[in-house]
């Protein structure tokens, strides 16, 4: 069976997976799209959506750029979990 993912939005910004606090994470935007996807998780959500959601300033092309390189750049940050 899975843990539990526990995320605290309100009062600080947290996550708990089972018993494994992870890493907090330090951009608001990496905070908001992992509450949106949390809160939307019956359905599928686009890549271009999330990424207009995150970047609404942005033509789509710049948008879709960013979020590629904001997603590398966080995916390798936040690859290993630390117990605490």
């Amino acid at each position: 069976m899975a843990p539990n993912l526990d995320l605290q939005l309100l009062g600080g910004f947290r996550i708990q997976l089972g018993e494994m606090w992870l890493p907090a994470f330090e951009h608001s935007r990496l905070q908001a799209l992992l509450a949106y996807l949390a809160l939307h998780r019956a359905a599928p959500q686009s890549r271009q959506q999330l990424a207009f959601l995150l970047w609404p300033a942005s033509t789509e092309g710049q948008a879709a750029a960013t979020c590629a390189r904001w997603y590398r750049a966080c995916a390798l940050r936040y690859q290993t979990p630390t117990r605490s």
